[in-house]
């Protein structure tokens, strides 16, 4: 029976294979141990690092800048090519004599100065090492418009002027500096828009009525025109289709239409040459017809007195800013 049975195992080789297999689980283990306790060591080691760096770097720039009396603004330069006054722009910026140079958000400082409608464009820089550069290009108006205006939901209607420049930017009358007599006056005289629907202007917007944007074009031409020497434009009247009807302060009603209004300028003065040699002055004219241009006329003898042509307006834009 015993032929066919082999050898008995040798356990003790077999107990040694066990141990050697179990040495290697635990030397790999532990050097996975030490290879996770050194990763997490390195992560933690430069969390740290960084976190100090930062908080030194914070500590630095405000220990060296944002403390540092060498970066005290002493000088808020500010210039201006129109009216505003330089210690008016100095309130409008908010900035101080004393802030530190780099505390004042330039960026955020020239937006809120191009809120106020008067101002078309600004700069500001910051000039080492405590010097604050402001420079403002203004909006120069050319026509008037009246709008009637509730201070508050319950208070009652009252009347109000608003301002329009070139482009048909609108500047309110709560945007302006304070004006001198003489630039009050100017603005006084400014050609009035008459049947202007509020609705149609949007601050901060050029206005985009056909009319109104006809109308300003007219006040620009006639500006760089040899009629500018001789009449003023008082209104513009705006009801009538593609017509604009003109009312001067010297007693004349003008009727342009919308194109080629530098020919239609150049008919008028040649009309208004003729009255003169003729004795008569213009009652009526319109221009808006190209050919046999219809008139009426004031006898010599029966014209209202006319108006002399307004003192040249004081200067606006300043040269040199």
């Amino acid at each position: 029976m015993k032929l066919f049975q082999g050898k008995p195992k040798n356990r003790r080789f077999e107990r040694d294979n066990v141990l050697e297999v179990k040495m290697h689980s635990k030397h790999v283990q532990a050097m996975r141990i030490r290879m996770f306790s050194c990763t997490m060591a390195w992560a933690l080691g430069t969390l740290l690092t960084i976190l100090l760096v930062w908080h030194g770097a914070d500590w630095a720039v405000d220990e060296f800048i944002y403390r540092n009396p060498t970066f005290a603004i002493r000088e808020i330069d500010v210039q201006t090519d129109g009216i505003i006054s330089r210690e008016q722009l100095r309130d409008w910026t908010g900035v101080k004599l004393g802030d530190n140079l780099f505390g004042v958000d330039l960026r955020n400082l020239k937006r809120y100065l191009k809120l106020n409608s008067v101002i078309q464009d600004a700069a500001v820089e910051r000039v080492l090492p405590s010097t604050l550069r402001v420079r403002v290009v203004e909006r120069e108006p050319i026509a008037q418009f009246p709008a009637w205006h509730k201070p508050w939901p319950s208070a009652t209607l009252v009347p109000i002027t608003f301002y329009l420049d070139e482009e048909g930017y609108v500047l309110t009358p709560a945007d302006l500096p304070k004006l001198s007599a003489q630039m009050a006056e100017h603005f006084d005289h400014l050609p009035k828009l008459l049947g202007v629907d509020r609705r149609e202007i949007t601050k901060g917007k050029p206005v985009n009525s056909v009319r109104i944007q006809a109308a300003l074009r007219l006040i620009a031409v006639f500006s760089r025109s040899p009629m500018a020497e001789l009449v003023d434009l008082q209104d513009i009247d705006l009801a009538a289709s593609q017509l604009l009807e003109v009312t001067t302060r010297q007693g004349s009603k003008i009727i342009f239409g919308y194109e080629s209004m530098e020919n239609q300028l150049q008919r008028w003065r040649i009309v208004h040459d003729y009255a003169i040699t003729a004795g008569k002055g213009i009652a009526t004219l319109d221009l808006s017809v190209s050919n046999n241009v219809p008139a009426r006329w004031h006898e010599a003898a029966l014209a209202p007195p006319v108006s002399p042509k307004s003192i040249k307006p004081p200067r606006y834009k300043r040269k040199h800013v």
